[in-house]
């Protein structure tokens, strides 16, 4: 008994001395998380730029003539306004670019405390801070979906951890507070993004069903009750979103699948994935090998829960792209928070600490190292922007035969809605598809923008739509010549010129070249 109180004592020692140490280095692997966030003024992440966009327009419309001529804002109940709400404020404080990297690092940091979070609540303080919980977030945070650009279904993942660790601290209190405390999550994790309200509830369902299924049937269906009854609280806020007008675009297919489990490695260059990956994977492996690391019984049900809802969840859902494949992230967060360590020794918990951080380092220099170019393609696009006048109406297409990297195209995909930001002019792919979006376009131009998140056109499709009109509201590009001012060609190369006699060159960058377009011309004859 004495040498068991000892043991116990030293273990407390221990743990005391240790938690100073992962405090300083939690904070430190956040810092590089964040670093390359400090490197670039646009990060280059697939929508993000658009979003930007949307968030100049919410701050400045009132007080922007030019933007009030395209652009119109009409709340509704979407569930998809987590970065609407938050950032225009900051927009007119700190600056567009500067509030909408500050969300970033708000998603970043809500995700990482909310699994240690997850971890304190569901394991109390037996099994120390939870500090290497927080690290595997970190190490996987710049992720596939990530580099989408998917703000707020991201923040919803955070937010979503903590409401699943608040509900858990209430589990001893009454049936009223966890009520109440559910609802007001269930609403919030709404605003954010309807997927959240999805996690949330598969999490408290995996972290109840162990106990259901040891009550008697009776109980076990009122306390179920009980449990879902704060979602019910979506029924009437779908029925009253435009975005019930979007139930029906559902696609499933087998194709995405792997895609999903290849996001949580990847990153802008694919022959860093693998080794990335491998090392990520080897850390937990050899974790689990040497029984340092536990899942509570809650992440084993996930783990069966989130498999059979992969397979089964649309690739398509409400008219979002990647819905299935956002999945295995989302559930690499949660499933952090219900993992314990068991280090046998301090010097054992050290050395894991310090291999997962080396892999955040590493995983953050990639990322730098990836950012640095794009970013000063980026600012090549601003630079362009100087020759457009502000309140014109820009089209983005592409070349008829993309050339560049995939991932490099991706990331840039979005950039011509900097042009809203800086000229006060109407992009043809500003995001503004009714039932995802508060943005909207006035009816003089609603024609005039891609309203279906389709593809943009490329310059073959333009120059023959020239030649050989084509029938009224085949396309909404498809009277370029009278309707747009500009057209942004994307995913070129330097001396392509499909445009030549329909529109004058005005800037060329790597990437991209920008025209102003000659209305009523016709192309030259073929030689």
């Amino acid at each position: 008994m004495v040498a068991l109180d000892a043991d116990a004592r030293s273990d407390a020692r221990h743990r005391s001395l240790d938690l100073p140490v992962a405090t300083v280095l939690g904070l430190l692997a956040l810092a590089v998380v964040l670093a390359p966030l400090f490197f670039v003024l646009v990060p280059p992440l697939t929508d993000y730029a658009n979003h930007l966009a949307r968030m100049d327009i919410i701050a400045h419309l009132g007080q922007e003539p030019l933007l009030q001529r395209f652009y119109a804002i009409d709340w509704q109940v979407i569930p998809n306004l987590a970065m609407d709400l938050v950032t225009p404020p900051m927009v007119k404080v700190v600056g567009v670019f500067i509030a909408g990297k500050l969300f970033i690092a708000a998603i970043i940091i809500s995700i990482v405390t909310g699994t240690w979070a997850l971890h304190r609540a569901l394991h109390r303080a037996e099994h120390g801070p939870g500090g290497a919980n927080a690290l595997l977030a970190m190490a996987f945070m710049y992720n596939g979906i990530f580099l989408l650009g998917f703000t707020n279904f991201l923040f919803g993942i955070g937010l979503a951890l903590w409401g699943t660790a608040i509900r858990l601290s209430l589990r001893r209190r009454s049936h009223l507070q966890r009520l109440a405390a559910s609802t007001a999550t269930v609403l919030v994790l709404f605003v954010c993004h309807l997927f959240a309200v999805g996690l949330y509830g598969m999490a408290i369902f995996c972290l109840e069903a162990p106990g259901l299924l040891r009550r008697p049937w009776r109980q076990a269906l009122r306390h179920l009750g009980l449990m879902g009854l704060p979602f019910l609280v979506v029924l009437p806020l779908l029925a009253a979103s435009p975005t019930m007008g979007l139930a029906d675009q559902v696609v499933w297919s087998w194709v995405g699948k792997g895609e999903g489990l290849r996001f949580l490695v990847t990153t802008f260059h694919e022959n860093w994935e693998v080794p990335l990956g491998l090392a990520g994977l080897g850390v937990v492996a050899a974790l689990l090998a040497t029984r340092r690391m536990h899942l509570h019984a809650a992440g084993w049900m996930l783990l069966a829960t989130g498999a059979v809802t992969y397979v089964a969840m649309p690739t398509i859902l409400f008219g979002s792209a990647y819905a299935d494949e956002r999945l295995p992230v989302a559930l690499l967060f949660l499933g952090l928070g219900f993992v314990r360590f068991d280090f046998r020794s301090r010097l054992g918990r050290m050395i894991a600490l310090a291999a997962i951080l080396a892999i955040i380092v590493a995983r953050s220099v990639v990322m730098i190292g990836d950012w640095l170019p794009l970013s000063q393609v980026y600012k090549d696009m601003r630079a362009s922007m100087a020759a457009v006048e502000p309140g014109s109406t820009i089209l983005v297409a592409e070349a008829t035969v993309p050339t560049g990297d995939v991932n490099f195209n991706a990331a840039f995909s979005h950039a011509p809605c900097l042009a809203i930001i800086d000229r006060q002019s109407l992009v043809s792919t500003a995001f503004s598809v009714a039932g995802k979006q508060i943005l909207t376009v006035k009816p003089a131009y609603t024609e005039r923008v891609d309203r279906e998140d389709g593809d943009p056109p490329s310059t073959g499709e333009m120059v023959k739509a020239v030649t050989n009109p084509l029938p009224p509201g085949t396309y909404f590009w498809q009277d370029w010549q009278r309707d747009y001012d500009y057209v942004i060609v994307l995913n070129t190369e330097a001396g392509h010129r499909e445009l030549t006699g329909l529109a004058d060159l005005v800037h060329e960058g790597k990437g991209f070249q920008l025209y102003r377009v000659l209305h009523d011309a016709m192309p030259a004859p073929a030689p």
